[in-house]
């Protein structure tokens, strides 16, 4: 079951969000690809395929049920970047 998901973080909706997307996708793919961080390029990577399911149906589109929200692979990528950017910083302090 597909799930069209309309809005994001702060309730952020229309050209305005597609606009700041960009902006924040194409930042953070740069610093991700200049500094050679995995986990800042596994982002990048996700917030791209939900930026294009934004400008191409209006919507991120959502496929499976976990927990209490749905999400997607982009969504999964972005998790595992996250993940791999606080493992990194906190095996650093140590």
């Amino acid at each position: 079951m597909i799930v069209g998901n309309y809005g994001v973080s702060f309730g952020l909706k229309g050209i305005f969000l597609i606009f700041l997307s960009v902006i924040f996708v194409f930042f953070l793919t740069f610093f991700s690809l200049k500094m050679e961080l995995w986990s800042l390029i596994l982002i990048s990577i996700g917030g791209w395929i939900n930026l294009i399911d934004r400008i191409r149906f209006g919507y991120v589109r959502d496929y499976w049920w976990f927990g209490s929200v749905y999400n997607n692979i982009a969504d999964w990528i972005i998790a595992i970047g996250v993940g791999l950017f606080l493992i990194k910083v906190l095996w650093k302090k140590k």
